[in-house]
């Protein structure tokens, strides 16, 4: 069944994912990375399923029982955009690497958000997380969070998954530094409006569904504006692509959007307006004791601030690294060699060294 008036359903978001993993292992397989991905649902109880993209490196030296790496994405967008690095640290690292969609975001179920405050919302996300890691039989594994699943992996690792969790990466982590100190009164009526229905569980979802068959061109429009006009998102297996493969992200992140609204609805509760935290990352780095390792990665031009970060590095117990690489807050997106290799470097305690250049 699908949405006559978003042109969502589950069915399209299905059709999109064959695509697109069949043609990013193509191209995996012809830049001599010999990679093959898998998607999957499983069941957390009462039906609920979470979805799942996983890939597995065909080596002499690869095993599927290696210690896997896993990817969880950040507030409005999905485990498709991790795939291109999925099939590069596979290769690199001849170990699993799995992307998670997140419950209610993605391809996993919609069914009601009912958290009312921000530790309902995180303990909302990882505990049905956590589920899967059990029902998956994946008791340790090394975690890389991006933006907003940055700030739910750092909690998950202090909380459900203590012990579960080996090395944790946090790139462009939203939620770590305090609130500003922001005078409403002052900013402009636009400003006040925006604040007052972020605060009233508004979120760009409404507005897209809102729009209905129009809800796909502002996509396009808004996709367009953030990357330079540039669809695609600067994937690199859909360089050579065909007009309707080279569209294959805005239709996923129409799909996405569209289908019906879930863990959006975590935006306001998380985060005040003006994005900072409800509950600050900072306060609670101290108790992420358990890792044997923690990464901070952030884009040259990222609107989450590295310094951030290196204040968070001071308070940790832990072996604590701050990198920041050429690219935006998508960083994992616009300088994926780079970003792959620092993380590489992290995950496999590379003797490379790990370096702030800015």
């Amino acid at each position: 069944m699908g949405n006559t008036w978003t042109r969502a359903s589950p069915l399209k978001l299905e059709s999109i994912q064959s695509t697109w993993l069949e043609q990013v292992e193509t191209h995996s397989r012809k830049e001599g990375k010999l990679v093959t991905f898998t998607e999957e649902r499983t069941d957390v109880g009462d039906e609920k399923p979470i979805n799942m993209y996983s890939v597995h490196c065909i080596s002499d030296n690869s095993s599927k029982d290696a210690l896997p790496i896993i990817m969880v994405h950040g507030y409005g967008a999905g485990s498709l955009l991790f795939t291109e690095n999925m099939a590069n640290l596979a290769w690199k690292t001849k170990r699993p690497v799995i992307a998670v969609d997140w419950f209610g975001s993605g391809g996993s179920d919609r069914t009601k958000f009912t958290p009312e405050d921000v530790d309902e919302t995180i303990d909302h996300f990882n505990s049905f997380f956590d589920k899967w890691t059990i029902r998956r039989s994946i008791p340790h594994f090394d975690l890389i969070g991006h933006s907003m699943g940055s700030y739910f992996s750092a909690h998950y690792a202090i909380k459900q998954g203590k012990g579960k969790v080996n090395k944790l990466v946090l790139a462009s982590p939203a939620g770590v530094p305090r609130e500003a100190i922001v005078d409403w009164n002052k900013k402009s009526f636009l400003m006040r409006t925006l604040a007052k229905w972020w605060e009233n569980g508004m979120t760009p979802g409404h507005l897209v569904r809102y729009c209905g068959p129009l809800g796909s061109g502002l996509v396009n429009r808004v996709v367009k504006i953030r990357f330079g006009g540039d669809a695609t998102l600067g994937l690199k297996f859909l360089k050579d692509a065909s007009p309707r493969n080279s569209s294959l992200p805005v239709r996923y992140l129409h799909q996405i959007t569209a289908i019906e609204s879930n863990g959006e609805h975590a935006l306001s509760k998380v985060l005040l307006p003006g994005a900072f935290a409800r509950k600050p990352l900072i306060d609670d780095i101290h108790k992420l004791d358990s890792v044997q390792g923690l990464l901070f990665v952030y884009g040259t031009r990222d609107w989450m601030d590295y310094r951030a970060g290196m204040a968070a590095k001071k308070l940790a117990k832990v072996k604590t690294e701050v990198v920041v690489v050429p690219g935006t807050h998508h960083v994992y997106l616009d300088e994926s060699t780079e970003f792959d290799k620092v993380v590489f470097n992290f995950l496999e305690d590379s003797e490379s060294k790990l370096e702030i250049s800015l």
